[in-house]
């Protein structure tokens, strides 16, 4: 059996579907804006075929900490991950972005790369 590709849905961004997309799209960018990105989990919970995880990103952008509260709710079947739901308030980030003028380059960086990836018709 073939395992179905994940979808993953989170504020500020497109749907996201595959490891690729993933990986590219959602954790390359992530960890070059704050390369020392950890999460700490501060609660799970489990019922039938979905797991919630509450935790802690914190992490270096630009010199400075940054932390934010997360909980993603992610739906199994026939025990793989088919989707990921996370639910966070990305203001800290933002403020944390729009703050840092040292993060100002990177961070266009990014958004132009995002932007021309889907002008192209790619993801995201």
């Amino acid at each position: 059996m073939v395992a179905p590709d994940v979808r993953l849905i989170q504020p500020q961004l497109p749907t996201l579907v595959g490891r690729r997309a993933f990986r590219e799209d959602f954790a390359r960018p992530l960890f070059e804006l704050i390369p020392d990105l950890h999460a700490t989990v501060n609660d799970w919970a489990a019922r039938d075929d979905v797991l919630l995880i509450e935790f802690t990103l914190a992490g270096t952008l630009a010199g400075r900490e940054v932390r934010w509260s997360c909980v993603d709710r992610i739906t199994l079947r026939d025990g793989v991950a088919t989707e990921r739901r996370a639910y966070f308030d990305p203001t800290p980030v933002l403020l944390a972005i729009a703050t840092r003028p040292r993060a100002w380059p990177r961070f266009a960086r990014l958004r132009a790369e995002n932007l021309v990836k889907r002008l192209r018709g790619g993801s995201p």
